[in-house]
């Protein structure tokens, strides 16, 4: 079973392992990320991190933000999980 969490984005471990799953998802790659701002939400298949989807706030719109990278690992591709994080995206926001 695949579970959804909210993660904290300022620990270490927590941005190592969403800048794994952001290389294995968009290989090559040309310019290394890191995650440092806004809300991530991030999949795990027992302690197996498998995807992960982030939320950052607008600069230009008061109150808005925008959805931001998003990835699965090959494996768990077609089982839902992007759905999932995108649900929870969205429902975040509308409570904002």
């Amino acid at each position: 079973m695949i579970v959804i969490r909210k993660v904290d984005i300022r620990h270490v471990p927590i941005q190592q392992a969403i800048k794994t799953m952001h290389e294995e998802c968009y290989r090559p790659v040309d310019n290394p990320f890191i995650p440092t701002k806004g809300d991530w939400w991030v999949a795990f298949k027992g302690k197996e991190a498998v995807a992960f989807a982030g939320i950052r706030p607008a600069s230009s719109v008061p109150f808005g933000g925008y959805l931001c990278r998003a990835g699965v690992l090959p494996g768990y591709r077609g089982q839902g999980p992007q759905q999932r994080l995108l649900r929870k995206r969205v429902a975040f926001a509308r409570e904002r």
